[in-house]
């Protein structure tokens, strides 16, 4: 599924294109041939720069994003995740996370928290995916290792929800896909694997296909006293790659918005 121009998606609120508009604008050009890339090819150059919010946003002179390369030298990259939990139709959703001294560990998915910092490697098809976050703010990447992968992989933030108890919080990052089948964004704030206090994502409308880097913005709360913990990121299922720009989870300070009450997404302009 190709797109010419970004969709907007919208959960509750009108008042998403007045929040997005405070979102600024960014842009990616790489130089990257369309074919799959060597595991080895670490000399992909990835260039973020400044462009107008609504200009034509073009990656490697193409509407469409590269293809996801691994980091050379991710320490996640080493951790097994081919254990017989994982494998054909009984796969189960499992994750990467730090355990006690911080030694990475492939475990069933419990919704661990690891804090703000940490991405978290999860999905049901980790070993048929390529993962890529560097530390440096430049972009990160999930890519299908080929056409036809089985399950799905995410990355994820899981914090702790004590200091955005009672207030609106928002996810914001940009997003270029590549020949994706399925992308999906949320933003939620649980309690342990099955209490859901608040929550919102893309889920009502598939985003994939060739896309040049579009604004994303997710938007929930106040956050209920009862949750532990906050859970956001983004989603890839099936072939393609999906890049991810300047993700940020912020407490919403502006009026009105602190006095919202809805849940909302966007992808794209909320004019589109």
């Amino acid at each position: 599924m190709s797109r010419d121009r970004s969709d907007a998606v919208r959960i509750g609120a009108s008042v998403a294109g007045a929040a997005l508009a405070a979102f600024g604008a960014a842009a990616l050009s790489a130089q990257s041939d369309p074919e799959p890339a060597p595991a080895e090819a670490e000399a992909l150059e990835i260039v973020v720069t400044g462009a107008t919010p609504g200009s034509e946003i073009r990656v490697g002179g193409r509407r469409r994003a590269p293809r996801c390369v691994a980091l050379e030298g991710d320490p996640l990259d080493e951790v097994d995740v081919s254990p017989a939990f994982t494998t054909g139709q009984a796969r189960r959703q499992s994750a990467i996370v730090p355990i006690g001294t911080g030694e990475l560990r492939f475990v069933r998915d419990r919704e661990q928290v690891t804090g703000p910092t940490f991405w978290q490697r999860a999905g049901t098809g980790l070993d048929q995916y390529v993962f890529r976050a560097p530390t440096d703010g430049t972009p990160m990447c999930i890519g299908a290792r080929w056409s036809h992968p089985e399950g799905w992989a995410q990355f994820r933030r899981i914090t702790d929800s004590t200091p955005f108890e009672g207030k609106r919080i928002r996810f914001t990052a940009w997003a270029a896909t590549g020949n994706a089948r399925l992308v999906r964004f949320w933003l939620a704030a649980g309690n342990g694997t099955t209490v859901l206090h608040n929550g919102g994502n893309t889920n009502n409308q598939p985003w994939g296909g060739d896309n040049g880097w579009t604004p994303i913005m997710l938007e929930i709360g106040p956050v209920d006293e009862g949750a532990d913990h906050i859970s956001y990121g983004f989603l890839l299922y099936g072939q393609g790659s999906v890049w991810i720009h300047q993700p940020q989870l912020e407490i919403v300070t502006e009026e009105p918005a602190a006095a919202r009450t809805g849940e909302f997404a966007v992808i794209g302009g909320a004019d589109d």
